[in-house]
């Protein structure tokens, strides 16, 4: 697996993460409950962590891999 693929779905956990905590919680708030709404913007946020974790690893070694930090 490339590390491009790898940074890509890092970005897209983090996207769905913020879609998660953001979006979905707010708008379920009603039907699903305060508890339900706190444990879905808990599992969005763990998921733009991890998310932003992977894609930063990704990109860094994805970088000095390709040797362009070599004059």
């Amino acid at each position: 697996m490339s590390w491009e693929t790898l940074r890509d779905l890092g970005l897209i956990a983090f996207v769905t993460g913020a879609l998660v905590t953001f979006g979905l919680s707010r708008v379920f708030h009603r039907q699903l409950g305060a508890v339900n709404a706190a444990l879905m913007s808990t599992i969005g946020d763990a998921m733009m962590l991890a998310g932003a974790c992977l894609a930063v690893t990704a990109m860094v070694i994805g970088y000095l891999a390709s040797g362009a930090s070599q004059p």
